[in-house]
């Protein structure tokens, strides 16, 4: 490697505790974090050793920075799936009222099953409603 190789020292220096590198890590855009283990072995001797464990540091943070990136996607993707869940049965009871409405005599005479029918999906909504709020995630969160 020549001098021209060699990165440039980083202007501060990068923190080596794990939970200091974490949030320095958290700081940097994905293409400056790559780059922050050669820095940090440059910073840490230069040495073949050192710049192995600046790697090794560096992608046991990473790894977890990604572990977090997924699950905050998934809880998004959850809510946003409990919330479609409580509008597509409203929709299905709002159509089934609908159905009662407008005399389908499958329906406006299914007596006790259809009773049962409506008080299913009265139930399944308050659930869905009840699933949403206690998710610790908001909906529309999804990026």
């Amino acid at each position: 490697m020549t001098d021209t190789d060699t990165p440039a020292p980083a202007a501060e220096p990068i923190p080596t505790e794990p939970q200091a590198l974490y949030h320095f890590l958290r700081k940097l855009p994905p293409g400056a974090q790559a780059q922050t283990a050669d820095l940090l072995g440059v910073q840490l001797g230069g040495t073949p050793e050192a710049i192995e464990r600046a790697c090794d540091l560096v992608d046991r943070e990473l790894r977890v920075i990604a572990h977090e990136d997924e699950i905050v996607e998934r809880r998004g993707e959850f809510a946003d799936a409990l919330a479609a869940g409580v509008q597509a049965v409203i929709d299905a009871r709002h159509t089934l009222a609908r159905l009662i409405e407008l005399y389908d005599v499958e329906y406006a005479e299914g007596g006790q099953d259809v009773l049962d029918l409506t008080a299913f999906l009265d139930d399944a909504a308050r659930m869905f409603r009840a699933a949403v709020k206690l998710n610790p995630c908001p909906p529309g969160a999804a990026q």
